[in-house]
């Protein structure tokens, strides 16, 4: 069986959407909390239409098994869910992702990526969802910036 994917958009999986009623009710909270008349409907973006660039990092072979640059799952774990992050993503502003996502399986896969960001100059993220981010930027603010 396969599982379906998160969105890397907002919460929930792929296909999961919001029915026309349930956006016009929260139309009509956020247009009171903002005193606005209404909002312009942005659709949520595609990863297709979502270009990264390239990963600054290369994976060593020996943390191959554990790590990707995949295009999906740098999106995913480009942002939290909190409401400025929803606005970066609608605004398709994925400027600077995580280069590399990696899925350790056990303290010793903890102790390999550190040794490996400390030996190549790269921050390491611990993240939820058993994920962390490796980029060879500064940490700010929650996200990896170069």
């Amino acid at each position: 069986m396969v599982q379906p994917r998160l969105k890397f958009w907002g919460w929930g999986y792929e296909g999961d959407v919001l029915s026309p009623d349930e956006v016009g009710w929260l139309e009509s909270i956020w247009a009171q909390q903002f005193r606005v008349p209404q909002f312009d409907l942005t659709s949520p973006p595609a990863a297709e239409e979502i270009r990264l660039r390239p990963p600054r990092l290369t994976i060593p072979a020996a943390l191959l098994p554990i790590c990707t640059t995949e295009h999906y799952e740098r999106l995913l774990h480009s942002y939290g869910s909190s409401f400025p992050d929803s606005v970066r993503i609608f605004a398709r502003d994925f400027s600077n992702p995580p280069d590399v996502i990696a899925y350790p399986r056990h303290a010793q896969d903890i102790l390999a990526l550190l040794d490996w960001c400390h030996r190549g100059h790269a921050a390491y993220e611990p993240g939820a969802r058993n994920r962390s981010r490796l980029s060879n930027g500064p940490h700010s603010g929650g996200h990896l910036r170069p």
